[in-house]
């Protein structure tokens, strides 16, 4: 499928260091990715999606509190938000790197990300970074984290959290999702003149 998509053109931003909240932040923001464009409120998107997931009465009782819903909760965000370590460590050309460090968590559910899911990264200390992170799991399935949830909605949300954000699905294509169908009414959906 990703060979499929065709890659989107980035719109050029200036990037300010916490454009969005760490949870919530994608792959090309976290490395610092100085062009970016509406893929990252996809991103986010997604992430808000799987926690509307897990409240579903389908995981209402699950071990898991509701604290515990969130997607990748890192409580570190290098080099953006560094960990405390890394922090209060007096030697500043050490890089540490937290094992909660947000793109670490993402990793962590997402598995092993190939050259071609890092097609996107422009910055050779952003493509080390990600390689001293990177996990040798398999490419993670999020049927295994909702497994009561049906795969129309898995797609949606494996589209949303693409790691590539040139692949990411787009905000048209989320609301093409067979999801939608039972309350699709195709005489009133007009695109946007932009």
């Amino acid at each position: 499928l990703k060979s499929e998509r065709p890659k989107r053109q980035k719109q050029t931003r200036c990037l300010s260091n916490h454009i969005t909240s760490r949870w919530y932040r994608p792959p090309e923001i976290i490395m610092v990715e100085k062009n970016y464009d509406t893929a990252v409120d996809i991103w986010s998107l997604g992430c808000v999606f799987a926690e509307m997931i897990y409240c579903t009465d389908a995981y209402k009782n699950e071990k898991n509190s509701l604290e515990n819903r969130f997607m990748f909760p890192g409580n570190s965000c290098f080099p953006l938000s560094p960990c405390d370590q890394m922090s209060k460590n007096s030697d500043k050309n050490v890089n540490i790197v937290s094992q909660n460090d947000q793109l670490k968590k993402i990793l962590d559910q997402l598995g092993f990300q190939d050259e071609y899911d890092l097609s996107f990264l422009t910055d050779d200390s952003a493509i080390d970074y990600h390689k001293s992170l990177c996990t040798k799991n398999a490419r993670g399935s999020f049927k295994n984290t909702f497994p009561k949830t049906s795969d129309g909605l898995l797609d949606l949300l494996t589209g949303m959290l693409e790691y590539n954000p040139c692949f990411r699905i787009t905000a048209a294509e989320c609301l093409k999702s067979k999801i939608f169908d039972s309350i699709r009414v195709p005489q009133f959906e007009k695109p946007a003149p932009f």
